[in-house]
């Protein structure tokens, strides 16, 4: 298993949408979240991850879960912390697609294409994979990805 601790600062991790929304939007998983981005030397994010985000934002309004202008806010609040460097940021490469390509031929998890990006793009640039998505972090286990253990 490819598990690494967070706790100690010095990992460098790749984090998905998952793990940014509850950054962001106050729930269950959000403290951990915060303690873990806290602790940790390098976190990064892609430009994946600011279209995922922003999707995300845009249908927890849809389904009257937070407001327009908690979506504005919360997406300004996002664009100024990566500005401000609280986030490393990767420019998506033909090589993260390739990646992406080659891992959903070596899995048996059936993986969504956003997801196998995501994943491409954490092997391609050796960081730990922070989620809660339950699928891609079996299929990261799966291709001996590294991921962060947030459990206690």
């Amino acid at each position: 298993m490819s598990w690494i601790c967070a706790e100690k600062n010095d990992i460098d991790m790749y984090v998905d949408t998952s793990t940014l929304f509850a950054y962001y939007i106050a729930e269950q998983k959000s403290a951990t979240v915060e303690r873990i981005i806290g602790s940790t030397e390098t976190t990064y994010v892609s430009s994946l991850t600011d279209v995922e985000f922003y999707s995300a934002l845009k249908k927890r309004n849809r389904i009257g879960q937070i407001s327009v202008e908690d979506v504005q806010l919360t997406h300004e609040m996002y664009k100024f912390h990566r500005s401000e460097n609280l986030f490393e940021y990767i420019e998506l490469e033909d090589l993260d697609f390739k990646s992406a390509e080659l891992l959903l031929k070596n899995t048996t998890t059936p993986l969504r294409t956003l997801d196998a990006i995501h994943l491409g793009i954490a092997k391609n640039h050796l960081l730990a994979l922070f989620t809660f998505d339950n699928v891609l972090l079996k299929a990261a286990i799966e291709l001996d990805i590294q991921t962060v253990n947030y459990s206690g």
